[in-house]
């Protein structure tokens, strides 16, 4: 037994040496993240995330260059030309421009969700803004998505101003699922009010509320809007928002990096509408703000410049 005893330590460090331990030593493993058992790993996909405040249609019906429509062909010729995976609506009433847009844009390979603020019947009984996403469904699928209020009570439609604000606000936000290479994302998209910082905190305290409600696995996240506040206003620092996220605008390494966003018709240059993303598993490589003319008779396609972003994930 003794003889067992000492061939059995004297083997210890032959045995220590085969499988790589030390004391000072500590094994090698290799690195799991992003491995796809049997094609190594995963290749990053590119998209391009949009957000365009359109301009309702309910103002400036008067034939001239502001005129919806006047301005529509060039709403559709912003998607045909940038060619957006994912693009946040906002000011889109259901009648004459949201089903005007989804109508065209279907043509186009998009489809699209969202509800009015004011009805979420299906058919909508009732006229109201659509703060929507549109989507192209052959780099991108949908998963589940959803609508809700900034309001004191998110889960139901609102028909009045709440929190403060002067109009009904809300928004939608969806789960994605990258064709390329299967990896999921999350994206919200908004409105903020016009009328206080105040009002404009409350409905971002909503916002992040439901943020993490819905996106409970910590998706990687898109937040697009017409915030109507620029990106170093305080409504951002407090809130979790700068925490939480990076800014498209600051973060791309080339682009429109100080093109305005709110032209209202040349009479304005701020910055207010922003592409918030979260993880960073995101990559950014560049920003732009579309300011192309399309057509001759339509100096402006709204008040607000498209912008959008282009990222791997």
């Amino acid at each position: 037994m003794k003889k067992l005893i000492w061939i059995w330590v004297l083997l210890l460090p032959i045995a220590a040496a085969w499988t790589g331990c030390s004391d000072d030593a500590e094994p090698e493993f290799p690195d799991l993240e992003g491995l796809d058992p049997g094609q190594g790993k995963l290749a990053e996909q590119e998209f391009r995330v949009m957000t365009f405040n359109v301009r309702v249609n309910s103002t400036d019906n008067d034939g001239s260059f502001k005129d919806w429509n006047v301005r529509k062909k060039a709403a559709v010729a912003v998607f045909k030309d940038k060619k957006p995976t994912l693009c946040g609506i906002q000011e889109a009433y259901l009648n004459g421009q949201w089903d005007y847009l989804k109508e065209e844009l279907a043509a186009e390979g998009y489809a699209c969700i969202g509800k009015p603020i004011t009805d979420w019947n299906e058919p909508p009984v009732k006229n109201g803004q659509v703060v929507g996403i549109f989507y192209r469904p052959s780099e991108i699928s949908l998963v589940r998505w959803g609508v809700f209020s900034l309001s004191e009570t998110p889960d139901e439609p609102l028909e009045t101003p709440a929190l403060g604000a002067s109009y009904v606000r809300g928004a939608t936000w969806a789960e994605f699922e990258l064709n390329e290479n299967k990896r999921h994302i999350f994206m919200l998209n908004t409105h903020l009010d016009t009328k206080s910082d105040a009002v404009r905190k409350k409905e971002l305290e909503v916002i992040l509320a439901r943020i993490a409600f819905y996106n409970k696995d910590n998706l990687p996240m898109f937040m697009t809007a017409d915030f109507n506040a620029n990106a170093q206003n305080s409504i951002f620092y407090d809130t979790a928002v700068r925490d939480s996220f990076f800014l498209a605008r600051e973060k791309a390494p080339v682009g429109d990096l100080n093109t305005p966003t709110n032209n209202q018709y040349g009479s304005s240059n701020s910055v207010i509408d922003h592409i918030w993303f979260s993880n960073f598993s995101l990559k950014i490589d560049a920003y732009y703000v579309v300011t192309q003319q399309y057509f001759d008779d339509v100096p402006y396609v709204s008040d607000h410049w498209p912008s959008y972003g282009v990222f791997r994930y």
